[in-house]
C-alpha cells in the first residue's frame, strides 16, 4: 500500500537569519499539493522563528518587569521612594547610554545579547547599593571618602564580571559575539552612570534638606573617621 509521499524543500534564504527564518516560515507555513489539500511544513528553521518572534513580542516587557520589581524590592528596603529613585536613576541612565551607543555603532540587539540585559540591571543596582549603604554609615558629607574606600571595590567587581562576560565577544559564533559586547558596552555605561550620577543626587538631596535620622550614620561615625 502507499503510505504517502515526502517533499524536501531547499530555501535559498539564509536560515540563520532569524529575519530570514521567520520570512520563510509566512510563506511556507503550509503548502498546497496537487489535489487541494493544505500540507503543514515542519522545520527546525520554524522553531528558531517563533523563538525569535517571543523574544521581540516579550522581551520589552520582561526588562520593564525586571526594572519594576528591582524598584519595588528597593522601596521596601529602604521605606522611602526618594532613596528608591536616587538608587535606580543613575542604571535607568546608564541603559539608555546603551541603548544609544548600540545604536551608533550599529550593534544589533539579538535574541541572544537581549538575554544580558537582565544581568546589567542587577550588576548595576549591586553598585548603587553597595555606595549608597557605606555612605549612610557614614553620614552626610561623606561622599569623597565612599568615593575612595568602597568605589575601588565596586569598580573591580564590576569590571571583572565584565571581563567574564566581554570574553564572549571572542566567540566566532555571532550570537554568542553579540552578548559579549552588549555586556562589556552597557556594565560601563551603567558604572560610569553610577559613579557620576548617584553623588550627584546625593549631594542634591543634602542640599535639600537637613539630614534623616537614617542619614546620619552609627554614633560617633565622624569621630572615627576624622580618627
Amino acid at each position: 500500500p502507499e503510505v504517502g509521499r515526502i517533499f524536501y524543500l531547499m530555501p535559498r534564504l539564509d536560515t540563520a537569519n532569524g529575519m530570514d527564518a521567520m520570512r520563510l516560515q509566512n510563506e511556507f507555513q503550509t503548502i498546497r499539493v496537487p489535489g487541494g489539500a493544505s500540507v503543514p511544513v515542519a522545520a527546525s528553521t520554524f522553531v528558531f522563528a517563533d523563538v525569535i518572534r517571543y523574544i521581540r513580542r516579550d522581551g520589552a516587557f520582561v526588562t520593564g518587569i525586571a526594572l519594576v520589581f528591582v524598584f519595588a524590592v528597593l522601596f521596601a528596603a529602604h521605606r522611602s521612594l526618594l532613596r528608591a529613585v536616587i538608587l535606580i536613576a543613575p542604571m535607568i541612565v546608564g541603559l539608555a547610554w546603551l541603548f544609544g551607543l548600540l545604536v551608533l555603532f550599529d550593534i544589533p540587539l539579538t535574541f541572544y545579547s537581549i538575554i544580558m540585559i537582565p544581568v546589567i540591571i542587577g550588576t548595576g543596582i549591586d553598585s548603587s547599593i553597595h555606595l549608597y549603604q557605606r555612605y549612610r554609615e557614614l553620614g552626610p558629607g561623606s561622599i569623597p571618602t565612599v568615593l575612595r574606600r568602597t568605589g575601588p571595590p565596586v569598580v573591580l567587581s564590576t569590571v571583572t564580571t565584565m571581563a567574564g562576560f566581554g570574553s564572549l565577544m571572542l566567540a566566532q559564533h555571532r550570537g554568542l559575539a553579540s552578548m559579549g559586547e552588549v555586556a562589556a558596552i552597557g556594565m560601563s555605561t551603567v558604572l560610569v552612570a553610577t559613579l557620576i550620577g548617584l553623588p550627584a543626587l546625593i549631594l542634591a538631596t543634602e542640599r535639600r534638606k537637613p539630614p534623616s535620622p537614617g542619614d546620619q550614620g552609627p554614633p560617633g561615625g565622624r569621630e572615627r573617621r576624622r580618627a
